[in-house]
């Protein structure tokens, strides 16, 4: 079972637009950045930044998760004294569900790291390791993109509604491909909104620079016409001659 691709429908946005630079924002609290660590989407600033689905983190993850759990219930087991093996092997492995504890830390870091971002003027698609070394990083202008779409391959993602939105840009950058997104539609429909404001901003631009090239030409041709008005109300050099002669005569 093979979900084709939709066309996404656009809703009417009805924000106002303006073209001043916006304030800095103010620094968001702990809190909020910490329950933004965790979310699948969150919008700041003017930007909207997504994550990968839970299950991609638990495809990610899975093995030292259950490592974990399991060498943690191990250790109460052995420290319960509920088997024969002494009190220094439940602590051994104590030591080793640690180590097992920040592979998973480790993992989740860096499932965090892996962000699909749109802004005001840009798309991102941003991967960095949990160190916060960029590992790729490939972005467009806005007024690039020529097409949104989502696809869900199988009855599966159906199901999870989860999917990946495709994005075309013209250029270099090709395709954008947003991997795990849930729900894909409203991913792909929050993007296409994007983009129409950022054309509409665009066009805005283009229309003052017509009008101002215009006043500037107005203008200049004014100038013009009164240069060639002062030119034509100088007398000649023969006239300015003849003026002395008539008054001597």
């Amino acid at each position: 079972f093979e979900r084709k691709e939709k066309p996404v429908v656009i809703s009417p946005d009805t924000t106002p637009l303006t073209l001043a630079t916006p304030l800095k924002p103010p620094p968001r609290p702990w809190t909020r950045v910490l329950a933004d660590r965790f979310a699948l989407r969150f919008e700041y600033a003017g930007a909207i930044t997504w994550r990968k689905h839970w299950i991609a983190l638990l495809k990610q993850a899975w093995k030292p998760a259950l490592a974990t759990l399991g060498l943690f219930i191990a250790s109460i087991i052995i420290l319960l004294g509920v088997t024969s093996l002494p009190p220094t092997a439940g602590l051994g492995t104590l030591v080793v569900m640690l180590v097992c504890a920040l592979w998973f830390l480790w993992e989740f870091i860096d499932w965090g790291n892996d962000i699909y971002m749109v802004t005001k003027e840009r798309i991102v698609d941003l991967e960095r390791t949990p160190l916060g070394v960029i590992q790729r990083s490939v972005e467009a202008p806005l007024t690039a993109v020529n097409n949104v779409s989502y696809r869900q391959p199988n009855i599966l993602y159906v199901l999870l509604g989860i999917g990946e939105v495709l994005i075309e840009t013209a250029g270099q950058t090709g395709q954008l491909i947003f991997l795990w997104m849930s729900p894909p539609a409203q991913v792909a429909n929050e993007i296409s909104q994007y983009v129409e404001r950022a054309r509409e901003r665009q066009r805005l631009l283009q229309r003052a620079q017509q009008r101002a090239d215009m006043f500037n030409w107005f203008g200049a041709y004014h100038e013009y016409l009164e240069e060639d008005d002062r030119l034509r109300r100088r007398p000649s050099p023969d006239e300015s001659d003849d003026e002395p002669n008539q008054v001597g005569a």
